[in-house]
């Protein structure tokens, strides 16, 4: 996986950011998907509170995208920094695996079937909710590597 991180980020280091990626994308991509994946993270301080982070495939016009953009709310503790960076990966592969197709703002396609779903219903988008149940164990072994690891940032 190949990582740039843009933005000075006053919690997290880009040398741990660019861990975290890595880390991630083994667990979800697997190796030889992952060696074919491009992230530019960017560290954001424009965010208002409620936006945590946001990823977004650079390349849409392929059916199954490498290079993504991933925007991280860095006013953030660095634990939720880390929850947020867990959870856009997760939206990585959706978008890597071809789980998840965005063609306009309210119709996606997820799983092979083509779906409206307005703004409104952000939180129900099962998208979403495969991403927020990742969080937890994603931050979990994450964690317990650190610990096993002894790495101190």
């Amino acid at each position: 996986m190949e990582i740039m991180v843009r933005g000075n980020n006053a919690f997290i280091s880009k040398k741990e950011q660019k861990y975290v990626l890595n880390f991630f994308g083994n667990i979800l991509l697997g190796p030889r998907l992952g060696k074919n994946i491009t992230i530019e993270l960017h560290n954001c301080s424009h965010f208002n509170r409620r936006n945590m982070g946001y990823c977004n495939p650079i390349d849409w016009n392929y059916n199954s995208p490498r290079d993504f953009e991933i925007l991280l709310n860095c006013q953030m503790s660095k634990e939720d920094q880390i929850v947020t960076l867990a959870h856009e990966m997760v939206h990585v592969k959706q978008y890597a695996r071809n789980e998840w197709k965005v063609f306009d703002d309210d119709i996606h396609k997820w799983m092979g079937k083509r779906m409206y779903m307005p703004e409104s219903k952000y939180k129900k988008m099962p998208w979403e909710k495969e991403a927020r149940l990742s969080e937890p164990w994603l931050k979990h072994f994450y964690e317990q590597h650190c610990e096993n690891n002894n790495l101190t940032w």
